[in-house]
């Protein structure tokens, strides 16, 4: 399922960590937003980071899943590109 994840993260250390988590996992759209495909363990994975990562009283992160049909819909203006899900094969 597509979700997007946007981030506001105080610390350049944690922010950073966090970034390196979703980039290995989907495509930065802005400076800390990025939308990836993720299934339910991947969803989870990227959730316990957050977590670990998340001064409370101060950070913030949203995680957004989009269904098949509100993905599809997406739109862009500008030099904005919609990004599609990349199949790998593993042999």
């Amino acid at each position: 399922m597509r979700t997007v994840v946007a981030y506001d993260i105080s610390d350049d250390g944690r922010r950073a960590r966090f970034a390196a988590v979703l980039a290995a996992m989907g495509e930065r759209i802005q400076k800390s937003v990025f939308t990836c495909e993720l299934d339910d363990d991947q969803l989870s994975f990227v959730v316990g980071h957050a977590n670990e990562l998340v001064d409370l009283g101060n950070d913030r992160v949203h995680l957004l899943t989009q269904c098949p049909d509100c993905a599809a819909a997406i739109r862009t203006v500008g030099q904005a590109t919609i990004p599609r899900a990349v199949e790998y094969w593993i042999l």
